[in-house]
């Protein structure tokens, strides 16, 4: 049997609404607890809340390369999500800034489209 996601907590950050809805659907389909955003502003919103408590950020990669030192700023200075892990969503087109990614301290990347396989597999990245 599966590992039981249901106690874990993603905030999914994607700008692109057709996108962040697919992998919502899948994340809600491996019964992840998930909060999606789809701005920046939006994703701090919920890392400066006053109960910010995610197990994993799962974010575009153009997200984390706009803003990674201020993400990762805000993660390291909470008590509460220094737990948290950064994977990144990528295409193939994208694959190129994966290393930039993993600079900012991201844990992995996920290339896009995602697959179930993958979503069930994000649990291994909980600290």
């Amino acid at each position: 049997m599966g590992k039981d996601c249901s106690r874990v907590r993603v905030l999914l950050c994607d700008f692109n609404a057709e996108s962040c809805g697919q992998v919502f659907q899948l994340l809600t389909q491996c019964s992840y607890q998930v909060a999606p955003v789809t701005s920046t502003a939006q994703m701090f919103d919920a890392l400066k809340s006053e109960d910010p408590c995610m197990d994993i950020i799962l974010t575009e990669i153009a997200i984390l390369i706009a803003n990674g030192s201020s993400i990762m700023s805000s993660i390291k200075q909470n008590v509460r999500l220094r737990h948290t892990s950064v994977i990144m969503m990528v295409t193939n087109e994208e694959v190129s800034l994966i290393g930039k990614g993993l600079g900012y301290g991201a844990a992995d990347y996920l290339v896009k489209p995602l697959s179930i396989h993958q979503i069930k597999n994000l649990g291994i990245h909980i600290k």
